[in-house]
């Protein structure tokens, strides 16, 4: 969810003026009705994203492999390292009626 969605579910309050998903002094996980919500710059604001990750899947298709060397260039005189990490994953998911997207202001 965008955080701007994000926030106007954290200031939400009901009639009696009492904030309904615990206000912005809440500690702890944001939820809510129960499901968790996720803060992503990356989703555009008015709409979320809901879904059943156990529907979902990552193989680990390698080991996480680190390199560190000083030998581009002139990193040994100035006394600077590169440091490689990487891992093959696959991300899949099993069922894609188990993510929707789903309108916030709705």
């Amino acid at each position: 969810m965008n955080s701007v969605d994000a926030e106007a579910i954290d200031l939400a309050k009901d009639l009696n003026g009492t904030y309904r998903y615990g206000g912005p002094q809440a500690i702890g996980q944001r939820t809510v009705r129960g499901l968790p919500v996720v803060e992503s710059e990356t989703q555009a604001a008015g709409e979320a994203l809901l879904g059943d990750f156990a529907k979902a899947v990552i193989w680990d298709r390698e080991q996480t492999t680190v390199t560190v060397t000083d030998s581009h260039a002139d990193f040994f005189i100035r006394n600077m390292v590169v440091i490689l990490a990487e891992e093959r994953l696959a991300f899949a998911v099993t069922r894609p009626t188990a993510f929707v997207k789903i309108d916030v202001a709705a």
